[in-house]
C-alpha cells in the first residue's frame, strides 16, 4: 500500500482513489513504477512533483541530487490551498528549481471560479513553469460534462495568464472519465503512466511532454515516497514551457 502526492492509496491491482479536500471519491488507474529506468530515461531531465504529504523539504538538497523542474501542489476546489506551497514555491525558487503549480480540479464545481482561485494564489512570475491542471477526478460527471469542464477551466488560465496549461492526467483516465476526446485545448501533456518503458500517449496528443513515471520515488531531501517524473526534451526547451 502506498500514499502518493495527492492521497491516493494502492490496494490490490491497480485501482486507486482518494479523498480530496473536498471529500470527492475520485478514480484513477494506474499501474506500479518501472524497476529501473532505461539509458534513455536516465538522460531525460529530471523532475518532482509534491504537495503538503511531504512535509518539510530540503529543496537544496533536492537540487543538488539532480532534480531540474519540480511542481508544488498550489490548490484544490474553489477554496483549498494547499498548507505547504507558500514555503515550497519559494524555496524551490531559491534552490535554483525551474518550478511550477497545480490545481487539483473538481468537475462539479465551477471552472471559472477554480481557475481564478488557481492563479491568484500562484501569482505566476517570469521564470515559472506554466500552470497546470491536475485531472484525475470526475465527482460522478459524464465524459461530456468533464470535457467541457476541462475545456471552460483551461480557457480562463489561459485568458488570465496569457499562456496555455500544462494538463496532467493517466491515458485511462483521459480514455474512460473524458471520453478520450481529440481536443487538447493547447495543453501540454503531463501523463501518469506506470510501469511501462514509454508512457501511452492519448490521441489528443502527438507526444508526451512531461511523464510522472512512479509514485514511490526516493529523492534526497524529502522523507519518505514522492512522485519522480521526466521531461521530454533539453533544458531549453523546458524553458519555453515557462512565463
Amino acid at each position: 500500500m502506498f500514499v502518493n502526492r495527492r492521497g491516493f492509496m494502492a490496494t490490490a491491482g491497480v485501482s486507486l482513489v482518494c479523498l480530496g479536500a473536498g471529500g470527492a471519491l475520485p478514480l484513477f488507474s494506474r499501474e506500479d513504477q518501472p524497476s529501473k529506468p532505461s539509458s534513455k530515461q536516465r538522460a531525460r531531465l529530471k523532475g518532482i512533483d509534491v504537495s503538503n504529504y511531504q512535509g518539510k523539504i530540503d529543496w537544496h538538497a533536492v537540487k543538488n541530487s539532480g532534480v531540474v523542474f519540480a511542481f508544488a501542489k498550489a490548490t484544490e476546489g474553489v477554496n483549498f490551498v494547499d498548507k505547504t506551497f507558500a514555503a515550497n514555491f519559494k524555496a524551490m525558487k531559491a534552490a535554483g528549481i525551474i518550478r511550477g503549480a497545480y490545481h487539483f480540479g473538481h468537475p462539479n464545481r465551477d471552472a471559472v471560479a477554480q481557475a481564478r482561485h488557481f492563479h491568484k494564489v500562484v501569482k505566476p512570475q517570469k521564470g515559472d513553469l506554466h500552470l497546470m491542471l491536475d485531472l484525475e477526478a470526475n465527482d460522478g460527471k459524464k465524459p461530456a460534462e468533464v470535457l467541457a469542464w476541462t475545456k471552460a477551466f483551461l480557457s480562463e488560465i489561459k485568458r488570465l495568464s496569457g499562456r496555455s496549461s500544462i494538463l496532467y492526467t493517466s491515458p485511462s483516465f483521459w480514455q474512460e472519465k473524458v471520453g478520450d476526446p481529440k481536443q487538447n485545448f493547447d495543453a501540454a501533456l503531463f501523463i501518469a503512466h506506470y510501469g511501462v518503458k514509454e508512457p501511452r500517449v492519448p490521441r489528443a496528443w502527438t507526444t508526451w511532454t512531461f511523464w510522472q513515471y512512479t509514485p514511490k520515488g526516493k529523492t534526497p531531501g524529502i522523507k519518505g515516497n514522492c512522485d519522480l517524473d521526466f521531461f521530454n526534451g533539453h533544458l531549453d526547451q523546458l524553458k519555453k514551457l515557462t512565463f
